[in-house]
């Protein structure tokens, strides 16, 4: 990701000088990784109070680490993510902690979080300044992920009906692309689109 934004920002001087931050575990054990993922981002109703407190994590202190101890001022913020990551922003936009200028939300799950009622956690987004929000789902989800592909309908109406006035926002399908590819090519795009 960073080294995608350094190149754009050789084209478009606007982007400035990028800084990305990952954040990760400490573990190349694949079922520990998903359930230190699902324990952080999935916004599941009995999941919830793990989840304000990764926000919370991210929105204070990561953001102070980068100013107090990096020295870096921030400009714009997007909150990026994919799967339960990328439930993770669209969670993250219904709720007064978060601070990004734009989200991009990568095979999000709806059904069964806190954001089933999608309508409502849409028309009820707090925004307090104007906000880019960027979605994308794989043609080839839903044989492996029908949750996944099901929801994304119901997220793009709800966007068409309710979004509030602050929120722009664009969702993509992207054909023949599966759960796993759909990361590199919702990165190129949506960065283009929220930093656009």
């Amino acid at each position: 990701m960073y080294e995608y934004l350094r190149v754009l920002s050789i084209f478009d001087s606007s982007i400035g000088n990028p800084v990305v931050v990952g954040i990760g575990y400490s573990t190349d054990e694949a079922n520990t990784l998903l359930q230190l993922r699902a324990h952080d981002m999935a916004p599941l109703p009995d999941n919830i109070n793990n989840v304000d407190q990764f926000l919370s994590f991210i929105c204070e202190d990561v953001l102070t680490f980068l100013q107090n101890e990096l020295d870096i001022i921030p400009g714009r913020l997007i909150l990026a993510g994919h799967s339960w990551g990328g439930s993770f922003p669209l969670y993250a936009m219904g709720t007064e902690k978060s601070v990004f200028d734009g989200y991009l939300a990568s095979s999000p799950s709806i059904p069964g979080t806190v954001m089933e009622k999608i309508k409502e956690h849409v028309r009820n987004m707090p925004l307090k300044k104007q906000t880019k929000l960027f979605i994308s789902v794989g043609s080839d989800e839903g044989l492996q992920f029908p949750e996944i592909f099901e929801g994304f309908p119901s997220l793009e109406k709800a966007l068409v009906q309710h979004a509030p006035e602050k929120l722009s926002y664009r969702s993509v399908m992207f054909e023949d692309e599966n759960h796993s590819s759909i990361t590199m090519a919702a990165l190129s795009k949506g960065l283009r689109y929220l930093l656009a």
